[in-house]
């Protein structure tokens, strides 16, 4: 047992501190003291140099924060990806997710990106002239977003994930995410559901 070592001492040196450990009440000759003291100083060379990320590494923590993680609105699925009974009977591809919600609510996106359209298309999600806004993720990622009442961005303004982009219509908003132009289950990238 060390007579000098005391708790507000051993407090100090868990926290790494070499100057509190040089502080501390023994002479110097405490071989304790000193390999702890060696330990502390090592830890703040060590921290104070953190290696940058490589390349690859860079290039993957860009590729994660381009994933379409989040639900662009609250609410309940009324439509699924995947194959869906049209109105005339027909079994058709469903190339999103529909989510129920009422109006005039914050339709937000759901990973940073650039809008390249808003505007309305022709049969977009087997709807005629309906409302769409797409952005455009990097990495092959488009989302779309369609049957909102109004739009609250502009074509080529940068958007970050949670940052509201339109205004919800009473009814269903249709959400599509692509990868390379193929429609993918939007539900294999959520992760916040709000």
């Amino acid at each position: 047992m060390h007579g000098s070592f005391t708790y507000p001492f051993l407090v100090v040196v868990v926290l790494g501190s070499s100057a509190a450990v040089s502080a501390g009440t023994s002479d110097g000759r405490d071989p304790f003291l000193k390999s702890m003291r060696e330990f502390c100083e090592a830890r703040e060379k060590s921290s104070a140099h953190k290696p940058a990320l490589t390349p690859e590494q860079e290039n993957h923590k860009d590729f994660l924060s381009a994933l379409p993680t989040r639900k662009p609105i609250c609410g309940l699925h009324s439509k699924n990806f995947g194959m869906v009974k049209s109105k005339t009977g027909a079994r058709v591809m469903h190339e999103g997710i529909d989510i129920r919600t009422p109006g005039g609510k914050k339709v937000v996106a759901t990973a940073p990106g650039k809008v390249v359209f808003v505007g309305c298309a022709d049969k977009f999600a087997g709807r005629e002239d309906c409302h769409v806004i797409a952005v455009m993720h990097g990495y092959g990622l488009v989302t779309y977003y369609s049957g909102y009442a109004k739009a609250l961005v502009k074509l080529d303004q940068s958007v970050c994930r949670g940052e509201a982009i339109a205004e919800s219509a009473a009814g269903d908003l249709h959400y599509e995410v692509q990868v390379n132009g193929v429609p993918v289950d939007p539900m294999s990238y959520i992760q916040d559901a709000n």
